[in-house]
């Protein structure tokens, strides 16, 4: 079972190269492609901002997005509103 640091570790290394790699679709043009990624990177986004982790000094792409808490018979989910890109 990996430890929670283990897990943190992943999930920032994940969040870096999502971040390359909509650079590098954005730089080709690849726009369906960066759509795809940027889903992606929404998602870790707030799975590491929940978490406690500070993006401040890692996230070059800047997407912002508010985090809203909804309880459910007990049970937390998440919705995410994208509210505006720097790119």
């Amino acid at each position: 079972m990996p430890t929670s640091l283990e897990v943190a570790k992943t999930a920032i290394d994940d969040f870096a190269k999502i971040q390359r790699h909509m650079l590098i679709a954005k730089e080709e043009g690849a726009t369906k492609t960066y759509a795809s990624l940027k889903d992606d990177y929404l998602s870790l986004k707030a799975i590491l901002n929940v978490s406690g982790v500070d993006l401040t000094d890692i996230d070059k792409i800047k997407e912002y997005v508010t985090i809203i808490y909804h309880t459910i018979q007990g049970v937390k989910s998440i919705e995410l509103l994208r509210l505006y890109t720097f790119l």
